[in-house]
């Protein structure tokens, strides 16, 4: 489900989403929710979380998605970086969210960045041993942008293998060439398989690889192309990816539109 914070959400935005007032007082996270808080009032509205993976064992966990925006006054390379030390600017206040700790051994903090480009685009926690992202954040840029001539090809994060393995988000194949040049034994892919989810993962399937920081929440460029990596996708079923979930982002930069900067997880 989805839930939103901001201060400069406006009436007309809360309607449009069906927003009804709660009793609730205060400031309230809540990944199981959504919630719009203004002021000390309180907005919540059911959202789509029926989001299910074919990959059944592995990803059993990841069995509800969540859109959460906070709106802020004033945020590829891939980076694996602990406690988001390189990218904590996507977050609210600079405060990730908490309550991962018996997972710590299970997954990893990344940094996205792409190519030559050494400025953090947005962060996300991944799920090294499930194979998928439990979240993403990043900032809400209203500028429009292109994706017509994107690429939109699909990269793996070589840092999840080893952290001597470049920072940058690669295609498969490039992966594979890094880690045998690091003299590992066995296959490369078979080192890439053991901490992430990639491409023929999807092939055959009807589930879409559903994007948790959109590429049309940026502009054209790097911005877009870091959005494309195998770290912030999770398995979604087509009709709820091009469907409820497509119609939510587009309401969510609606609002943004009238707030000013936002800060968004979806996880």
């Amino acid at each position: 489900m989805t839930w939103v914070r901001t201060q400069q959400v406006s009436m007309e935005s809360i309607s449009e989403l069906g927003l009804e007032k709660t009793t609730v007082q205060g400031e309230c996270i809540n990944h199981l929710g959504v919630w719009c808080l203004r002021s000390v009032g309180l907005y919540s509205v059911g959202g789509q979380h029926n989001v299910h993976s074919r990959f059944l064992t592995r990803l059993s966990a990841m069995a509800t998605l969540g859109l959460l925006l906070l709106a802020l006054i004033n945020g590829a390379l891939a980076k694996v970086s602990p406690s988001f030390s390189d990218c904590r600017g996507q977050f609210y206040a600079s405060a990730p969210p908490v309550g991962f700790d018996s997972l710590s051994s299970q997954i990893t903090p990344i940094c996205q960045m792409y190519e030559t480009n050494n400025n953090p685009f947005f962060a996300s926690l991944y799920h090294k041993v499930n194979h998928y992202p439990l979240y993403s954040a990043y900032i809400l840029d209203t500028r429009p942008g292109d994706t017509t001539g994107s690429d939109q090809t699909f990269r793996l994060e070589p840092q999840l293998v080893d952290t001597r393995l470049p920072r940058q988000i690669m295609l498969q194949p490039d992966t594979e060439s890094a880690i045998r040049s690091l003299g590992f034994t066995g296959t490369a892919a078979d080192h890439i398989k053991k901490v992430q989810a990639i491409n023929s993962d999807y092939t055959g399937s009807n589930y879409h690889k559903g994007h948790l920081n959109p590429n049309a929440d940026h502009p054209a460029g790097a911005g877009q192309l870091v959005t494309y990596t195998l770290t912030n996708v999770a398995p979604m079923h087509g009709p709820l990816n091009s469907g409820a979930w497509r119609n939510n982002e587009m309401r969510v930069r609606n609002i943004a539109a009238g707030c000013g900067k936002m800060h968004v997880i979806t996880g």
